[in-house]
């Protein structure tokens, strides 16, 4: 195992101690929203997809499209893994559809953060008119949650992808929009 991986390894384990989970992604990108550490290197630029070039190629292009020069169906051109859109246009639609990862305002989530600041909720969420909820479930019973979540832990359990068989719902919570 090289000394890149025992790094994260390391700091997955102490964030697994710690907190009770462990974000799925970059460790040193998860790192950004956490207390600061010493072996983790954060960004110094901001995280923008594509060459210099690419942005201001595309940066162009999108001061053509709102000034009318451009049609507007070359904003779509250029997909986004995000799909920020794709979200916008459901909570604005009316239809539903499942959505696995959000970015949300925490509200009273998770205690130990102030309301203001943004988590990111898994698998479990609906976005659209009809419900907007987000369901958060953590091992380690220290994390309060308010526990209105419509999703139970055994139906967590039936519904998970089946690589996920060790984890396990103990706690949920709901985010009011």
């Amino acid at each position: 195992m090289d000394s890149e991986m025992q790094r994260e390894l390391h700091i997955f384990r102490e964030w697994y101690h710690t907190y009770g989970a462990v974000a799925a992604g970059a460790v040193d990108h998860h790192a950004e929203y956490l207390a600061y550490r010493p072996d983790i290197r954060y960004a110094e630029t901001p995280p923008f997809h594509g060459t210099d070039e690419e942005r201001r190629q595309r940066l162009q292009e999108l001061k053509g499209i709102a000034s009318g020069r451009l049609p507007w169906q070359d904003l779509f051109k250029i997909g986004s893994w995000e799909s920020p859109i794709d979200v916008a246009a459901l909570v604005a639609g009316g239809s539903d559809a499942r959505v696995d990862i959000l970015n949300v305002r925490n509200g009273n989530a998770i205690s130990q953060l102030p309301p203001e600041r943004i988590v990111e909720v898994s698998s479990g969420s609906q976005v659209g008119r009809g419900s907007r909820r987000c369901c958060l479930r953590f091992r380690n019973p220290s994390l309060r949650c308010c526990g209105k979540c419509p999703m139970s832990t055994s139906s967590w359990r039936k519904q998970r992808p089946k690589g996920m068989r060790s984890l396990h719902a103990k706690r949920s919570c709901w985010i009011p929009p």
